[in-house]
């Protein structure tokens, strides 16, 4: 049998399991918001970048090749070192390029870098452009 106590408590309960409800859509909604906010602020900061540093990585990543190109002569330059070394310097402990593209260039200097002894040596001179 339901006593009137526990009637009350029946009802007291339901309201608060409907507060408690409410109480958890606003938390949610609260939170979708703030992070809808922090995405926006977000991309609009990685789209406001500098003019000048967007032109400096674009001749950056253009000329690219030449600089990695001509560190690979500069170090064969400075230090007798093998072809597995020289991969060794870029490829590993650089990561300026990856295996594929360091054989690459290596075979585009082949009128620069001669690989045909034990040691990478340099053969003839670079061009500023295009080695």
């Amino acid at each position: 049998m339901a006593t009137m106590g526990d009637e009350q408590l029946k009802e007291q309960l339901a309201v608060l399991q409907a507060k408690l409800a409410v109480l958890e859509k606003q938390l949610l909604q609260g939170q979708q918001d703030v992070i809808r906010e922090t995405v926006k602020e977000v991309l609009s900061q990685t789209q406001k970048r500098d003019g000048l540093q967007q032109e400096v990585m674009f001749k950056f990543r253009r000329s690219r090749k030449d600089l990695i190109k001509q560190k690979m002569v500069d170090s064969c330059r400075e230090k007798q070192m093998t072809v597995p070394e020289l991969k060794f310097m870029i490829v590993d402990q650089m990561g300026y390029a990856s295996k594929a593209t360091f054989y690459r260039y290596l075979a585009e200097l082949a009128g620069v870098l001669d690989t045909s002894g034990q040691f990478v040596r340099v053969a003839g001179q670079v061009r500023a452009q295009g080695a």
